[in-house]
């Protein structure tokens, strides 16, 4: 019974980090109408870019970590303004094809700046405590934390002016104009929230992993995959999508081992294509939309 209660805390740990990724996505669908596929490489350098911190500037951790999120701000302004905003007249698919190749950018920038091999972020908070036979590290509870936290915060945004603007702007941007809101102002604002998010989640996970190149691939496979079971464009489907993929990659690694994970992770994506297209979570229209 006490392996189903740590797979359990696994999944949810890593369920909390595939949901910050997801919910970045969404919020940039839901604004922009476009699926960025670099977004996980935010999340490596965010983690990459406190590492830095930590080992070369020794700055104190808190500091780090900001350092992180605000090199991956600076970083997501950049490529909205250079790499995105003169391509969205251009189509959906154009800028979608701009993100896949910014994904071999940042992975050969990071194979230039910090090289091959594996590296170790240390916890924020070391140790562990026991619940009922159940492991539970201060690292893996400061995920969930770190989630819930998050979440509030962009209720608490998304019930206000600048939520309600956001909506305008990405529902009928036309209209919106006439109404004194700058839809490409809301865009840059969507994509500096959702790198506040992808950089806190590559700076929580990279303690419970390993620091290296494809990381950022790997999050930002499982993130969308995350988002679009949930319901692509809806928070709440993306903070469920991501724990429903996280607590199955952890029972499926276990009970078939891990080579079988992707293809299970994928399986489910499958499934929930094909019976709901527009997922758990995402509204009927969404998909005629897109």
């Amino acid at each position: 019974m006490a392996i189903f209660g740590q797979l359990f805390v696994s999944g949810v740990a890593y369920g909390a980090i595939y949901a910050l990724i997801a919910v970045a996505f969404s919020m940039i669908y839901r604004g922009s109408r476009v699926i960025n596929f670099a977004q996980g490489y935010f999340a490596s350098i965010g983690a990459y870019a406190a590492y830095a911190g930590l080992t070369t500037f020794h700055v104190p951790y808190p500091l780090a970590v900001v350092f992180g999120i605000v090199v991956v701000i600076a970083l997501s302004l950049l490529v909205e303004r250079f790499a995105f905003r003169p391509l969205y007249k251009a189509g959906p698919l154009y800028v979608i094809v701009s993100s896949i190749a910014l994904t071999f950018v940042m992975h050969t920038a990071i194979l230039l700046i910090w090289g091959a091999r594996a590296l170790k972020l240390p916890p924020m908070v070391g140790g562990a405590f026991w619940i009922g036979g159940v492991v539970i590290s201060w690292q893996q509870l400061i995920v969930i934390v770190g989630l819930a936290l998050s979440v509030l915060v962009l209720q608490f945004l998304f019930r206000g002016r600048i939520g309600r603007a956001m909506r305008a702007a990405a529902e009928n941007p036309q209209v919106a104009g006439l109404l004194g809101i700058q839809p490409r102002h809301m865009v840059a604002i969507t994509f500096v929230l959702s790198s506040v998010l992808t950089a806190l989640a590559g700076v929580l996970v990279a303690p419970l992993t390993y620091l290296e190149p494809g990381m950022g691939g790997s999050l930002g496979l499982i993130g969308i995959v995350a988002a679009i079971v949930g319901g692509l464009g809806n928070v709440f489907g993306a903070v469920a999508g991501g724990f429903a993929i996280g607590l199955i990659n952890a029972l499926s690694a276990y009970a078939v081992g891990g080579n079988f994970v992707e293809i299970i992770t994928f399986s489910v994506l499958l499934v929930v294509l094909l019976l709901r297209p527009q997922g758990l979570f995402g509204e009927e229209g969404m998909v005629s939309r897109a």
